[in-house]
């Protein structure tokens, strides 16, 4: 009898250290793992990659017919996505990012550089996928009244935001507002953020999630669930970035690493984006790991993407 609850206890245990091990604790803050070698060649002297076409320049709209290629699943089959699979991070590739500044044409120049260089990690990732890719728009208007996109105006309610419908990325300078002393690269995880959505869509997790969320009713609780999965995701790509980028030495991510943990923490609760401790570990998945498999947030418990 003694020799059976021993099993039993030791089983309880595992299960719950596999259940945690997916939220990465915060004690310390190693550097990121390197990833695969990537198979695009690296940037020529002029800053385009050879590897790929970059796609439409930043600041322009994207043209009308490149959806064809987005690949279809159900919300369902999102836990097995194919680039969630094992195996699947970016290339710390070196990239020439402009000044962050506060002006609109600071914030577009580093923007576009910023979009420059997820690229050219992102393509051979998605490629791993057998996913194509292209590159998405960009946008910097001076304040949110002067957007006009397919998706609105996105609100005052968030910093920016990725329309779908255009395959672009607005950035409202009234909105962004200046980068916080712990996070210098403040503009840099937005972008990398909304970018991470631009990967949702152009892979059709984006389009399941949508799909799953009019389903379930939105504004629903479980509809926010949906949404959060989504949201949660993309800010776990944004973590893969900034440490694939702390890697190759296009930015100093790991020294501001606990104070962004803490600031971030203090976030939320958010019916759409989790909770501030959600948002930091998620964060701290994809920086850490650098993996897309890390970014599961579709076979995630959901206390893992909870709102508070």
């Amino acid at each position: 009898m003694v020799i059976v609850l021993v099993i039993i206890v030791i089983a309880v245990v595992v299960a719950i250290l596999a259940s945690l091990a997916r939220l990465v604790p915060d004690e310390a803050a190693p550097a990121p793992v390197t990833p695969i070698a990537s198979e695009s060649a690296p940037a020529d002297e002029g800053g385009e990659s050879s590897a790929a076409d970059p796609g439409t320049p930043a600041g322009t709209e994207r043209p009308e017919d490149t959806a064809g290629s987005i690949p279809e699943f159900a919300f369902d089959e999102l836990a097995d996505h194919p680039l969630l699979a094992e195996g699947i991070g970016l290339p710390n590739l070196e990239c020439d990012l402009a000044t962050q500044g506060e002006t609109r044409s600071e914030i577009e120049a580093h923007a576009s550089d910023v979009i420059d260089c997820l690229d050219r990690m992102w393509e051979p990732a998605l490629r791993a996928a057998e996913i194509e890719h292209r590159s998405p728009g960009l946008f910097v208007p001076e304040s949110l009244d002067e957007i006009s996109s397919p998706c609105g105006d996105g609100g005052a309610d968030y910093l920016a935001f990725y329309c779908p419908t255009d395959e672009s990325i607005y950035l409202p300078v009234d909105l962004l507002g200046s980068p916080p002393e712990v996070m210098p690269h403040y503009y840099a995880w937005i972008v990398a953020h909304e970018y991470g959505h631009h990967v949702q869509y152009l892979s059709g997790i984006g389009q399941a999630s949508d799909a799953e969320e009019r389903a379930r009713r939105v504004f629903s609780p479980g509809a926010r669930e949906v949404l959060r999965r989504l949201e949660i995701q993309a800010e776990c790509f944004a973590g893969m970035f900034l440490g694939s980028s702390d890697s190759a030495g296009n930015l100093d991510m790991s020294d501001h690493y606990h104070g962004f943990m803490e600031w971030t923490r203090t976030g939320g609760p958010s019916e759409t984006h989790g909770s501030g401790e959600i948002q930091a570990q998620w964060w701290s998945a994809g920086y850490l790991s650098n993996r897309t498999a890390s970014c599961n947030t579709y076979s995630a418990p959901a206390e893992e993407v909870a709102a508070q």
